[in-house]
This record gives structure tokens, C-alpha cells and sequence, in this order.
């Protein structure tokens, strides 16, 4: 425990799960090689639908922030990103 603590990570006495080889909490799983995300998760956000409603949603309140929006790095971007990161994380068990 006192390793992990070191590590940054937060642990618990009552928590503790003794004799596993990883442990999965909230979407991250924890074992000797490391830390990464869970395969549930990746694919949650591999197959996150496409945020389409946000341009929208600003013209409606002023018809002139449609046009400035497509200046902006959209959420569709940011997600699109996001996935290319998943996908390309190596994988490891």
C-alpha cells in the first residue's frame, strides 16, 4: 500500500483486494505492468456518438454564433481525437 501511495493513488484497508492479479475501478485497471484503461471503457468511448447539436443550440440564442463556432475546435473534434488516442493506445494485460 505504501507503494501505491508513492505512486499517487489513493488506498484503502477496506478496499484492499488481496491476491489479484488486477484490479478494475472505475473504468482503470490497476496490475504489475500498470495502470491502464479498461477495455469497457475504451469502447464506451470508441463508440460514443458524435456531439452534433452544440452549433445549433448557440444559433438559436444568437444567429451570428453559427459562423463563429466553425472557427472554434468543436466537441466533434475533441472526440474524434479522443478516439484516435484509444484506439492507438497499446494495448496491455
Amino acid at each position: 500500500m505504501c507503494f501505491l501511495f508513492q505512486k499517487g493513488c489513493k488506498v484503502s484497508k477496506d478496499k484492499l483486494q488481496y491476491c489479484q492479479e488486477k484490479v478494475v475501478f472505475l473504468g482503470h485497471c490497476f496490475s504489475a505492468t500498470g495502470k491502464y484503461l479498461a477495455e469497457e471503457r475504451k469502447l464506451a468511448i470508441q463508440n460514443m456518438p458524435l456531439f452534433r447539436q452544440w452549433p445549433s443550440w448557440y444559433s438559436c440564442r444568437d444567429p451570428g454564433a453559427a459562423t463563429v463556432s466553425s472557427l472554434l475546435p468543436g466537441p466533434t473534434t475533441k472526440a474524434q481525437a479522443l478516439r484516435k488516442k484509444v484506439h492507438l493506445t497499446p494495448h496491455r494485460r
